[in-house]
């Protein structure tokens, strides 16, 4: 599958001016040494779920100072800087002016948020390591063995050891921002000798209660989607259908956004986060729930909150199961004029495919053998790619050529890209004979069962 490119400039411009308008923090300065080279670029990102947004560049003078005087009033939360040969670095900002040497090692000047995070940050790695390791020495003793029991007592030891360095970091002066993500990064701590079920219990049990916060700092980082992420994973196994995984999801993240509720600002992060997430992955009977904004309380919503939820999943609205079908008016491959409302035929298939695309060339044949069965199926080809003599020798060595053929050569910045809600290729849409949207199949097996066909 081919997936659409991330809007990182068009999203940032936008996100970024929304974000900017509801705060009112001073601008900030990073400064410092980046190792030793003079005129290295350096780009400061916002960090939010998963997107990268820039915030403002510098270039090292001599002997690799720099300095960054943001241009936006930028929200408190975790950020990225880099340089152009791929080196990071995470650090907060919004507890003051940050000033850091970075060499071998990094080293952060008069910024309580940044060196205590990073002494965490440390501590949590060798107390990881350290908890590991005696978890394993635990379960491969039997339960009477005194050498299991010393090593129950190390482990508690070495807990209660952790959980007092955390609390002495979290209560340091002028560092406040880095204590709430020390709260969020808290590793599991499960009692020795669980089952395998038991521990995937215990952990869903520790992780809903970290993300049951309603602190919202923490959307300004990518610790709370890191989260969100490992606890949806607890919901899946091998051997589940895609449909027995997408019911198990749905009860994950229906818990979710009930907890999420509370607090409309971390509602509309989750629901964002996840209806973009599960859109691209095609788990349309995800994205149909969470359009549906379960337990949100609109009676109680500003008009800027409507807004927002408009913003997230309003155009998604135009291609949920039941709907007409966005118009698709333009001219074939042939110069011919089409018009998706005049396809006459008990139901078409309008398909988006890339020449360049393997999964699409992969499943062309498929769905070539269901037209060849169902004759009275159309099919509407939208080709992500400009029409060339390479693409009309592939139509004619698929055998395809019956079928209604158009160009997109914008790709993804393709007007009917955005109006179908497109994230990858392939991607199809099968339509009734009034061209209602009853079905979104990701296979040709989808596209079978949804034809009630063999």
């Amino acid at each position: 599958m081919f997936q659409k490119p991330l809007r990182h400039f068009t999203i940032a411009t936008t996100l970024l001016f929304f974000l900017m308008a509801g705060h009112t923090e001073a601008q900030t300065l990073v400064s410092g040494q980046w190792g030793n080279e003079s005129d290295k670029l350096l780009t400061l990102w916002m960090l939010r779920g998963d997107m990268r947004l820039p915030v403002d560049s510098a270039r090292t003078g001599k002997d690799g100072t720099f300095s960054i005087a943001t241009k936006w009033n930028v929200p408190a939360g975790m950020y990225v800087l880099d340089d152009e040969n791929g080196e990071s670095l995470r650090l907060f900002l919004g507890g003051g002016a940050v000033m850091l040497k970075k060499n071998d090692k990094v080293q952060f000047i008069a910024s309580p948020d940044n060196i205590v995070w990073q002494d965490w940050t440390a501590a949590k790695e060798s107390f990881v390591r350290k908890q590991d390791a005696l978890e394993a020495l635990i379960d491969a003793y039997p339960m009477d063995e005194k050498f299991r029991k010393k090593a129950i007592n190390e482990l508690n030891k070495q807990r209660q050891n952790f959980q007092k360095t955390a609390a002495k970091l979290s209560k340091t002066p002028g560092a406040s921002i880095a204590s709430a993500f020390i709260s969020a990064d808290m590793p599991p701590m499960l009692p020795p000798g669980l089952t395998g079920t038991e521990k995937v219990e215990a952990l869903r049990e520790f992780l809903l209660n970290m993300l049951s916060t309603n602190d919202t700092l923490l959307i300004q980082s990518d610790i709370l989607p890191g989260r969100v992420l490992d606890y949806l994973t607890l919901f899946q196994h091998k051997g589940m259908s895609r449909q027995q995984m997408e019911e198990s999801f749905q009860g994950a993240i229906d818990i979710l956004m009930h907890n999420a509720s509370a607090q409309n600002k971390m509602y509309f992060f989750y629901l964002e986060y996840l209806f973009e997430g599960f859109q691209r992955l095609g788990f349309n009977q995800i994205t149909d729930f969470l359009s549906g904004l379960p337990h949100f309380d609109s009676s109680k919503a500003s008009i800027e909150d409507l807004f927002e939820v408009e913003r997230i999943i309003g155009p998604y609205h135009n291609i949920i199961n039941g709907r007409i079908a966005p118009p698709i008016e333009t001219s074939d491959i042939d110069g011919q004029a089409f018009d998706l409302y005049s396809v006459d035929a008990p139901n078409t298939l309008v398909l988006f495919w890339s020449e360049t695309c393997p999964h699409c060339l992969h499943m062309l044949p498929d769905i070539k053998a269901i037209v060849n069965e169902k004759t009275d199926l159309k099919v509407v080809s939208i080709i992500l790619g400009p029409d060339k003599p390479s693409l009309r020798e592939l139509i004619v060595n698929q055998g395809i050529e019956e079928w209604i053929h158009i160009c997109e050569p914008e790709e993804w910045r393709s007007p009917l890209v955005d109006a179908y809600r497109v994230y990858g290729t392939p991607s199809m849409y099968l339509l009734d004979s009034a061209k209602r949207i009853v079905a979104r199949p990701n296979n040709a097996a989808d596209l079978r069962e949804s034809l009630n066909m063999p």
